[in-house]
């Protein structure tokens, strides 16, 4: 120990000077436990605070024994298969006139032998339930810190308010519950409605655009069912329960259409579509078990798929029922060969192939997209897998006698089944960065997560005009299921780019060797929440999406968990830091506060259904209430300033909650001010077309301009792409 300090400059009575280096991660020195000093420590990771594992500034990293070289073959393979893609797909958009893109090779980025380990994940212990989710999932992100650990424990009364709340829905998917009544054909048959009622469903779900449009080949369908009036006996009953799912899953949008409306009448409405939609939802079941789905007959996938997304609207929270539905079909698909490459077989038509494709691709986007949600591993092994991609072709340019699939349109003019490849495109990066941040007891090279931001960088650039984000003020002409898509597109790429870089938030804080990923990280998090906020404001009521709000109820929830669970623990960790060590601007920290009490305002409307609304509340409230007590927020001056109804501080460029229209402001990010002026924060169409209409650099362009972040002339290339390479920045 040293000596004590003079009294003429008394230190604080709840910290001593030390003589000697601190060796020991903070979390060990504290509790006085035995340190490895690995990051994370040993000690850390059994009590499951990896992310909580950091070092003094001073003292650096340690590369020894629990830091070696990674061994993931695989995935490295999967990585340099993608590159290859990204560049075959930027020399084709090179040839169409398209702005040119440079590659550099690997040996760009900078020799960093540094790696982290993947932490465990969480297993949750809620009343009779037991839960894993992997360590990119928004709970296990938040379970990591130690202070927050009680954010999680559930309140019984809570817990038995919600489940009270959810008695009146289902329970879980009534086709693996099996609490329906049996039914036989004629019977059925006889609960079709009129023809007049049915016309008016088909016609409402074939001129929805959602992603399930894509299983059904339409012109074939009217076909089908014009001889189904004809003689319904005759209809296979398998057909017949995609025609009832057709009609529940257009119930349901007419039903989201009107439950916005305040004209008389509409209650009423709604509620008789809410019990048709229980109705045919039954139907639906009834007949895929007196077809014996397992037999997997003709119209099974397709009818499974529908039947999935009507499970999926029923529920407010995550059920576990409908990852094990979401497994059952894709098993079913993978007995019927729908994983491999159909032309390959003489026993399918063109057409048939082609329908094939279509449906394997909305599986893998399921998969992904629920392995997301769920924080569980996908069920399709990608290795096992060689059906190629839909083509980008419209419903009409296809046929069951046609001898030769056309040629595929061009990516620029949009289909639904080209923007479902997109989609999948960015999906199967995301599913790389999963794979290489959470294989167990293998480390993850920082050169490697360098490049898979430079892989979402360009994928964005490829993404075909009509698909990138614009201003709404410029977006007049296009329909809302466009602009839906857009968005869509955009939070797969910010989550991305969140999960890629969250695993060395809090190791950036005493490292500046990965001060580029920490700043990617909260930007993204922040544009993430950016888009929450104007989701709904835009889905207000005779707003454009109005008629699209029942797409984001659910389906992409957690992705704002995970942006908001993000920045609570930056912000928590700041706000617990001496002064002298804290990481965020004032300006940086009021965005950051402001956009947490955007999150609580929206996410306490659905407390008393949602057990993860719950949560997610419970842990702004302790991080708003932390940050308001500690006083910071009261330090910012006036004239840059003002306090909303709660007393929080908020910068005048905030106020205006639109996303596509926010005013130009100033922060102060990492101790180095940066003027923001020439930096646009809402406008991130600019990042999705991948180029500047002016000579200002675009935050949202995946990187601020390295001079600019360091506030120091360090580099004056005039390749633009040099100094937005983060390779450049952690040279």
């Amino acid at each position: 120990m040293g000596s004590s300090p003079p009294a003429s400059s008394p230190l604080p009575p709840s910290s001593r000077r030390r003589d000697k280096p601190q060796l020991s991660c903070n979390l060990c020195r504290r509790r006085k436990l035995k340190c490895d000093r690995g990051l994370p420590c040993e000690t850390c990771a059994r009590r499951g605070l990896s992310l909580s594992c950091t070092y003094p500034a001073s003292m650096p990293l340690q590369s020894g024994k629990r830091l070696i070289d990674p061994s993931s073959t695989a995935l490295h393979k999967r990585i340099a298969q993608l590159e290859k893609l990204v560049v075959s797909m930027t020399n084709q958009t090179d040839a169409t006139g398209a702005k040119e893109n440079k590659n550099r090779p690997d040996s760009d980025f900078p020799e960093d032998s540094t790696q982290l380990h993947a932490s465990f994940g969480r297993i949750g212990l809620e009343n009779t339930e037991t839960n894993y989710v992997e360590n990119s999932h928004w709970t296990a992100v938040l379970d990591g810190i130690a202070e927050l650990k009680d954010c999680f424990d559930d309140n019984p009364e809570a817990v038995e308010q919600a489940n009270n709340n959810q008695k009146s829905s289902p329970s879980g998917p009534v086709l693996l519950l099996g609490n329906f009544r049996r039914l036989d054909q004629q019977q059925i048959l006889a609960s079709i409605p009129p023809k007049q009622e049915v016309d008016s469903l088909v016609s409402v779900f074939f001129n929805t655009s959602t992603l399930y449009l894509v299983c059904i080949h339409g012109p074939t369908f009217l076909e089908e069912y014009d001889r189904f009036w004809k003689c319904p006996e005759k209809a296979s009953i398998m057909w017949v329960g995609l025609l009832f799912s057709i009609l529940c899953m257009a119930s349901a949008y007419s039903r989201s259409s009107t439950s916005l409306s305040v004209l008389p009448g509409a209650a009423e409405a709604a509620e008789h579509a809410r019990k048709r939609i229980q109705i045919y939802r039954e139907r639906v079941v009834q007949c895929l078990t007196l077809a014996d789905y397992t037999k997997c007959g003709p119209y099974t996938i397709e009818t499974m798929i529908c039947y999935l997304s009507i499970e999926y609207a029923q529920v407010a929270d995550n059920q576990t029922g409908l990852w094990l539905l979401l497994g059952t079909i894709i098993r079913l698909a993978v007995r019927m060969g729908y994983h491999r490459e159909a032309s390959t077989s003489s026993y399918l038509s063109p057409f048939q192939a082609e329908m094939r494709r279509r449906n394997w691709a909305a599986l893998f986007m399921l998969d992904s997209a629920a392995a997301d949600q769920y924080g569980l591993p996908r069920m399709v092994n990608e290795a096992l897998v060689d059906a190629r991609p839909p083509a980008n072709l419209l419903d009409e340019d296809l046929g069951p006698d046609m001898k030769t699939l056309p040629r595929s349109r061009p990516e620029h003019e949009t289909t639904l089944v080209g923007f479902l490849a997109i989609k999948n495109r960015l999906l199967s990066t995301r599913n790389i960065i999963t794979d290489l941040t959470s294989y167990p007891n293998k480390p993850v090279s920082y050169k490697e997560i360098l490049k898979l931001d430079k892989i979402i960088k360009e994928q964005f650039q490829n993404i075909p005009g009509p698909l990138k984000m614009r201003p709404m003020s410029k977006s007049l002409t296009d329909s809302s299921g466009v602009i839906a898509n857009r968005i869509f597109l955009a939070l797969v790429g910010y989550k991305s780019r969140c999960m890629l870089h969250q695993h060395y938030l809090l190791p950036a804080r005493t490292d500046d060797r990965y001060r580029y990923s920490r700043k990617a990280c909260i930007e993204s998090a922040l544009e993430l929440l950016r888009i929450q906020e104007s989701i709904r404001e835009e889905c207000q009521i005779g707003r454009r999406l109005s008629h699209e709000h029942w797409k984001f109820e659910t389906s992409v929830k957690h992705v704002f968990y995970l942006a908001c669970t993000i920045l609570c623990v930056d912000l928590n960790y700041d706000l617990s830091e001496a002064p002298s060590r804290r990481r965020l601007g004032k300006e940086t920290l009021l965005k950051i506060v402001k956009a947490l009490q955007g999150c609580y305002n929206i996410w306490v409307e659905s407390t008393d259904a949602s057990r993860e609304s719950q949560k997610a509340v419970a842990m702004l409230r302790f991080i708003l209430e932390k940050a308001q007590r500690s006083g910071r927020l009261n330090q910012l001056s006036t004239n840059t300033a003002r306090f909303d109804s709660d007393g929080i501080a908020i910068p005048t460029h905030m106020t205006d909650p639109s996303l596509f229209n926010h005013d130009s402001g100033s922060m102060s990010w990492e101790n180095h001010d940066v003027d923001m002026s020439q930096f646009d924060l809402g406008q991130f169409d600019a990042m999705l077309n991948g180029m500047q209409e002016n000579s200002q650099i675009n935050l949202n362009n995946w990187d601020v301009d390295a001079s600019a972040i360091m506030n120091q002339p360090l580099m004056n290339s005039p390749d633009w792409w040099t100094t937005f390479d983060p390779s450049v920045m952690n040279g």
